[in-house]
């Protein structure tokens, strides 16, 4: 079997979108929202968290179907990248937004704001865009 790894990109957003929601909810967020900044400002501050959720997971659903299907390429070998993308797209756009809507309290209490729900939006399509133009997986060499 080869080995299958992510591409760099995805591991560098994963990281970088960690260290952000962390200075975002421990620096920036009380900070803008304690002083007089511009409502923009506080929008952005409560909107990066449904933002940074949509794009997690979206990166891991669709690197978990992305490996599912090197890794049962007897079965799913014949499942295009575009599909992959567009199921990773659906089932994380489910989550994020039905949440978002209250339809499930998944995530922990949530309150309704057309902003996040923009946000998760904003978030679902940079990650469709990523996996179109850049891909999931990087090209592996073959077994020996």
């Amino acid at each position: 079997m080869n080995n299958v790894t992510l591409k760099p990109y995805l591991i560098r957003l994963y990281l970088g979108g960690l260290v952000l929601f962390f200075i975002n909810k421990f620096v920036l967020r009380p900070y803008i929202l304690e002083n007089d900044f511009p409502t923009w400002a506080d929008v952005f501050v409560l909107s990066v968290p449904n933002t940074l959720e949509a794009v997690f997971g979206m990166g891991i659903i669709g690197a978990a179907l992305s490996v599912a299907r090197e890794r049962f390429r007897n079965r799913l070998g014949w499942i295009p990248d575009l599909t992959i993308y567009l199921g990773a797209l659906a089932i994380a756009g489910t989550y994020v937004l039905t949440q978002e809507f209250k339809l499930h309290n998944l995530g922990g209490r949530n309150v309704f704001d057309p902003h996040d729900a923009v946000a998760s939006v904003i978030g679902l399509v940079v990650m469709f865009v990523l996996f179109v133009r850049l891909g999931v997986l990087q090209a592996s060499a073959p077994a020996e």
